[in-house]
C-alpha cells in the first residue's frame, strides 16, 4: 500500500483522525518556527518530538498557559487516536479547552460543540475535531 493509498483510506474512513493529524503536524511546524525565532541554539532541538518542544516553549515563556493547556490536550488526543483502533473523541476524558486567550475558564470540547450545533444541525466528531484545531491554530499563529 502506498502512502497516498493510506492517506486516502484515512480520509475516507476517519476524517476526525485526519483533522487531528493535520492540526498536530501544523502545530509542530509552528513549534519549530518559534524555537528558531526565540532560542539561541535552535539546532539542538531538531530531533525533538512534540511534547519536549511544547515543554520548552512553555517554560521559556514563548507559549501562554492557555495555549500550553490546549496543545497538551491536542497531544493527548493525537496519541489516543494513533495508538488505539476505533478511538473516538467522546471516549477521551479531559477534553476541556480554552477557546481564546481571553477565556477565563475552559469549555468541554464535546459539550461546547454539541451546544453550538444544536440549532444548526447534527453533531459529528469532525465538528469537534475542527473546533479543537481552530481553538489552537489561530492562537499559535498569532505568536511572533
Amino acid at each position: 500500500m502506498s502512502d497516498l493509498d493510506m492517506i486516502r483510506g484515512i480520509y475516507l474512513s476517519d476524517k476526525t483522525l485526519l483533522i487531528v493529524l493535520v492540526c498536530y503536524t501544523y502545530c509542530e511546524r509552528e513549534f519549530d518556527r518559534l524555537i528558531e525565532r526565540h532560542l539561541e541554539r535552535p539546532k539542538k532541538t531538531e530531533n525533538w518530538l512534540f511534547k519536549p518542544k511544547l515543554e520548552l516553549l512553555y517554560i521559556t515563556g514563548v507559549l501562554p498557559e492557555f495555549l500550553y493547556h490546549n496543545l497538551t490536550v491536542l497531544n493527548k488526543v493525537r496519541n489516543k487516536f494513533t495508538h488505539a483502533n476505533g478511538m473516538t473523541l467522546e471516549k477521551i476524558n479531559g477534553l476541556d479547552l480554552y477557546k481564546s486567550p481571553h477565556s477565563t475558564k475552559p469549555v468541554n470540547l464535546i459539550t461546547d460543540t454539541k451546544s453550538a450545533l444544536r440549532d444548526k444541525g447534527s453533531y459529528t466528531e469532525e465538528h469537534a475535531a475542527f473546533n479543537l484545531m481552530s481553538y489552537t491554530f489561530d492562537s499559535i499563529r498569532e505568536i511572533k
